[in-house]
């Protein structure tokens, strides 16, 4: 309950900011500009325990890091409030195989709900706090890489094995944006955006599941370093 009050005050400070910022005699519309950025990063989870249970299966270990690469989408409004969403494909750094000439692949995406607010301007430099909520849906894949004589034992074959892991986490980073407008932009109100963002993201929850049905499994625990860099463009 204390979480869900925690996020519901942290996501209503973007309302709050526009409803006072409301008050001057600038125009609303005048006053939103939209973001869409490309990002690339990584992140650093504990894997202990999924290692431990391939180990008893002959595999090799996962790594602790995973690359990450998406797409924000968001809204500033009167260049201090951020509200939007990130959408990323995340995929170990390792693939670990096994004796029995198998290989596991841990990949999925991610999606978050994210606020900001920018807490120092300049001319070209910005500072801005960030707070995302939402989930991973990450795959864990064995693969046998056995070939096969004929192609009747090809297609019969259950050569591939899946089974999905549902995670919820919390994300804390800061970030700094260098602000530039290209001589060739025929636009005055487009720039482009050069920016890192660096933090630390919480697991609430994860369960397994296969098909349908939910089953036991190895904890996954979802804190760790988060860094990304950004390159797109910011439009009023």
């Amino acid at each position: 309950m204390k979480t869900k009050l925690f996020l519901l005050t942290i996501f209503a400070l973007p309302l709050i900011t526009i409803a006072q910022e409301e008050k001057s005699e600038k125009k609303f519309r005048d006053n939103i500009a939209v973001s869409f950025d490309p990002t690339a990063g990584g992140q650093f989870i504990d894997l202990s325990e999924l290692n431990s249970s391939l180990n008893q299966i002959g595999f090799s270990n996962f790594s602790n890091g995973n690359s990450n690469l998406g797409i924000n989408v968001g809204f500033w409004f009167y260049e201090r409030a951020f509200i939007g969403t990130e959408w990323s494909f995340v995929s170990n750094f390792k693939n670990p195989t096994s004796s029995n000439n198998q290989t596991a692949y841990l990949d999925g995406s991610r999606l978050l709900i994210i606020v900001g607010y920018n807490f120092f301007r300049a001319e070209k430099i910005n500072l801005s706090g960030y707070i995302g909520y939402g989930g991973n849906l990450s795959t864990l894949t064995i693969k046998d890489n056995s070939g096969f004589n004929t192609f009747n034992s090809a297609i019969t074959s259950r050569n591939t094995s899946t089974t999905d892991l549902i995670s919820e986490l919390i994300e804390f980073t800061v970030g700094a944006d260098y602000l530039l407008k290209p001589k060739n932009m025929d636009c005055e109100k487009r720039k482009l955006r050069i920016g890192i963002r660096a933090g630390y993201q919480y697991g609430i929850s994860n369960r397994w599941s296969s098909g349908t049905d939910e089953i036991q499994g190895p904890k996954i625990i979802n804190n760790g370093l988060v860094f990304k860099v950004i390159f797109g463009q910011l439009q009023n």
